[in-house]
């Protein structure tokens, strides 16, 4: 018992750290996705060691964006197939979805990218998450044109300059 209020000071310090170091990785995700990985990986061993799952599941997802980023679908899915397991917020699913069919497109498993990618514009919509639903229809668009389906891809992209044009971005 002596020890107890060094015990809650440090976990509180652990915390803060934790924070900083997702803070930290969400601001090089922006302009350098690789620099990303780093405070992200700290962040996901910290979480674990604080029994975190909610940093847990953020370190998770900004680790799936930093190697998708860098170019690496490979790791990027190992992260988002450790996601998909757990159970997640709307806009996190979403995201997850989102991502599971941008890193299947980039190593050539078009169904799959379809698949994840219609699951995310429903989702997005569901949600009322114009910015993921735009960006989930643009990627299907690639994904219809890669497989030579112009006119669907055209329909797609359409739709998501409307959403664009909506929110004015």
């Amino acid at each position: 018992l002596n020890n107890f209020p060094f015990k809650r000071k440090q976990g509180q310090v652990s915390l803060k750290r934790l924070e900083e170091l997702l803070a930290q990785a969400e601001r090089l995700l922006e302009g350098s996705p690789h620099e990303a990985v780093e405070p992200a990986q700290s962040a996901l061993h910290l979480a674990q060691q604080q029994g975190q799952p909610k940093a847990q599941q953020r370190s998770e997802l900004l680790l799936a964006k930093a190697h998708f980023q860098s170019g690496n679908a490979k790791l990027a899915l190992g992260h988002l197939q450790v996601l998909e397991a757990q159970p997640l917020g709307p806009r996190q699913s979403t995201e997850v979805a989102l991502l599971l069919g941008r890193c299947h497109n980039e190593m050539g498993d078009n169904p799959e990218a379809t698949a994840h990618l219609v699951k995310a514009v429903q989702q997005a919509q569901a949600g009322g998450f114009s910015d993921l639903q735009s960006a989930a229809l643009n990627a299907l668009a690639g994904v219809y044109y890669a497989q030579g389906n112009y006119v669907e891809a055209l329909m797609t992209l359409n739709q998501a300059v409307q959403l664009v044009r909506v929110l004015g971005q």
